[in-house]
């Protein structure tokens, strides 16, 4: 696959990961946070990349989501949260959130998202690859036809025509004569 194409595919499930991850933390309380949203597409871009060459099945695209989520859910909750107004006047920096993983429902969310965001991408994909296939047919197609009366048939022999065919003679009876009535004749 070339360049072009493989970036917006990267692009593309890159995207659909972090914004998931992104708002599955906002709805669940957490903060967001752009530093650990651009840490989370570095971490993404190399397998993304490595995975985006070749068609791939709903499973990995899920696995992939569902890595990518995982990533983002680390890096939201390992980050220092923003600075709140607190009682203490010592307190310089808030504390990093205590589970850097998902679990409960939070986690059965993950995967559901992953799932399903999945299970969409990879029906885009298919249609997507589809229409490329289609494409470069129908353009092998257009060149063969282009390129047909160049090609020399690699006949020796003169061509012949063949004799003309000549109608056969019709009956003499018309056709509204025949009687197709009665008992079959023996």
């Amino acid at each position: 696959m070339t360049g072009p194409a493989r970036s917006v595919r990267t692009g593309t499930a890159m995207t659909a990961a972090l914004s998931i991850g992104s708002g599955a933390h906002l709805v669940a309380g957490g903060d967001w946070s752009p530093s650990a949203t651009l840490v989370a597409a570095l971490l993404l871009a190399g397998p993304t990349w490595l995975l985006s060459r070749y068609e791939q099945r709903w499973w990995s695209i899920a696995a992939l989501l569902l890595c990518g989520q995982l990533v983002l859910h680390w890096t939201l909750s390992g980050m220092p949260r923003p600075l709140r107004p607190s009682p203490s006047p010592h307190a310089t920096m808030a504390e990093p959130a205590a589970g850097l993983l998902p679990a409960g429902s939070m986690l059965v969310g993950h995967l559901v998202a992953a799932l399903l965001v999945g299970w969409w991408l990879s029906r885009g994909e298919r249609l997507l690859w589809q229409a490329a296939r289609r494409a470069v047919s129908s353009v092998a197609e257009a060149f063969r036809r282009l390129l047909r009366p160049c090609v020399p048939s690699g006949r020796t022999t003169p061509v012949v025509p063949a004799p003309p065919v000549r109608p056969a003679p019709r009956s003499a009876v018309l056709r509204h004569v025949i009687v197709l009535r009665g008992p079959p004749a023996r």
